[in-house]
């Protein structure tokens, strides 16, 4: 919390979180060299990609949606909360490997994908989210989104994606994004805590689940965190 404190002029909003952002911090929090929420797609693009409009597009995004510029605080408080920033930026990286050979730039974006993922997420202090747009050559790149599942899942994943690149497609054409703000995180939150029986549902989970007496075991050896198109 002595970290969000420090920042308490840029704070514009704080929450609770919902059940499963808590069960994801308690792992993240127990498990802390596990990365497993950790999230990463990236996606090769035939063509030539301004990086000064991509980022414009991008920290447009991080403005739109308050859920992108979150940070969580739970050290020295009874229940965690996630602190909404007025302003905080995104990481965007560029980097430009079209001066190696074919099999020297695959050995490169590798390393660099998992050096991404090893990285982790402080979600006291950091972004959540970052992007890098990685030159091959002079007419293919690669962009790779790296988040904290925290912040999003799958489905919101397909959204960001589909804003940022539509904002790229309006810089380039307008000159401007005319992209509407959404429905922002914390209308959900306020609606679980209207809405959710939490005593209900654990008395309903507590009866169906009574007769298993021991751990379902589940292989994690295909499990992965990347998304690669």
């Amino acid at each position: 919390m002595e970290e969000i404190n420090n920042r308490k002029d840029n704070i514009q909003d704080i929450y609770n979180l919902t059940s499963m952002q808590e069960g994801m911090l308690f792992y993240t929090i127990l498990k802390e060299n596990v990365k497993v929420y950790n999230e990463f797609v990236s996606i090769t693009v035939k063509g030539i990609i301004d990086k000064e409009k991509l980022k414009e597009s991008f920290e447009d995004m991080i403005k739109r949606h308050d859920v992108l510029r979150t940070s969580f605080a739970y050290k020295k408080l009874k229940r965690p909360k996630q602190v909404v920033l007025r302003n905080k930026q995104g990481e965007f990286n560029y980097v430009d490997i079209s001066n190696l050979d074919e099999e020297q730039a695959k050995i490169y974006l590798e390393n660099y994908m998992n050096s991404q993922l090893e990285r982790g997420f402080d979600l006291e202090k950091e972004a959540l989210i970052r992007l890098t747009l990685m030159k091959i050559d002079k007419l293919k790149c690669v962009i790779m989104l790296n988040f904290h599942h925290i912040i999003m899942d799958g489905w919101s994943m397909t959204n960001v994606l589909g804003e940022l690149f539509l904002g790229y497609y309006q810089i380039q054409k307008y000159g401007k994004i005319k992209i509407n703000k959404p429905n922002q995180f914390k209308q959900y939150v306020g609606w679980l805590q209207n809405n959710y029986d939490y005593e209900g549902s654990i008395k309903y989970w507590t009866n169906e689940l009574n007769d298993i007496n021991k751990v379902t075991k589940l292989s994690t050896n295909e499990i992965s965190n990347n998304y690669i198109f």
